[in-house]
């Protein structure tokens, strides 16, 4: 075959495998490539020196209201331009290592914003320590990585698949209906 192929599309977004925004990247992308990033600056760092085609970056929640972390970055950066939206349910879950239960659970930890979300059932649980991490799925990685049966971690089921670990609750948030308004952003032309 002649004449040169279109390059693949790249999608960058906040997180690790298994997060909520990967799951909005698969519903406005479809079967793209994904990478994930720590930061929002870092998705954004990653489309404007071209490493990603789009970049997929949650801008509010139904429970913690908009992410001023992202506003604020799309207004910096004049060369950023929304092109798509998209929501996902978030069932924020509390997920351990196999064979643990929730009351051997000493610590938990998840991103900010997913802490947010569950106040109510940490009020509950208020003699855990709680940890932020960067993301929810980076959270059940980290945990599974270090093996520490008594840690917990928030954050989605599929993290938990995706790491091996098992979900005890389903559904901790503070409302049933948590949502999460996603942005597709691209280099404005």
């Amino acid at each position: 075959m002649t004449g040169s192929q279109p390059a693949r599309a790249v999608a960058g977004y906040q997180g690790e495998s298994g997060a909520f925004s990967e799951q909005a990247a698969r519903r406005l992308l479809g079967r793209v490539l994904l990478r994930g990033y720590r930061t929002f600056a870092d998705v954004a760092d990653a489309l404007e020196t071209g490493l990603v085609t789009y970049g997929v970056l949650p801008f509010e929640n139904s429970l913690h209201g908009p992410i001023r972390e992202v506003h604020d970055l799309l207004a910096k950066r004049a060369r950023l331009t929304i092109a798509g939206e998209t929501h996902v349910r978030v069932e924020q879950c509390l997920i351990a290592m196999p064979n643990a239960s929730i009351e051997t659970i000493d610590a938990v930890a998840s991103h900010p914003v997913a802490l947010t979300q569950c106040r109510t059932f940490l009020r509950e649980h208020s003699q855990w320590r709680v940890l932020k991490s960067d993301d929810t799925a980076g959270a059940v990685r980290e945990m599974m990585e270090r093996g520490r049966p008594r840690s917990a971690a928030i954050g989605p089921a599929a993290a938990a698949e995706r790491y091996g670990a098992v979900v005890l609750l389903r559904g901790i948030a503070d409302d049933a209906e948590n949502l999460t308004r996603f942005w597709l952003i691209r280099i404005a032309e």
